[in-house]
């Protein structure tokens, strides 16, 4: 999304990991968001309805990378930036 979402209307990727936690959340309070890997229920604490919308599948990544579910997660139950203080950088 960094680089092609402009294109399609999308905001500037907001992401706990590596450097990206260091940008923070910007001026934008999103209602739904898009989160890659992990589980439905490491998310459902976070928002009120969490839904595995696809998977990104490639056999040729590393093994973490191979099969990572997509949720599009709606109604957070904290602000955003409250939100991503809470989860914290993922450094994995």
């Amino acid at each position: 999304m960094a680089l092609f979402g402009r294109q399609f209307g999308l905001p500037y990727p907001i992401s706990l990991h590596g450097d990206f936690y260091y940008w923070g959340t910007g001026t934008g309070n999103a209602q739904v968001t898009i989160i890659i890997g992990g589980t439905a229920e490491d998310w459902r604490p976070s928002w009120d309805v969490v839904t595995e919308a696809a998977r990104s599948r490639n056999p040729w990544g590393v093994d973490e990378e191979q099969d990572v579910p997509i949720f599009v997660c709606r109604r957070p139950r904290l602000d955003l930036p409250s939100l991503f203080r809470h989860l914290g950088p993922n450094w994995s």
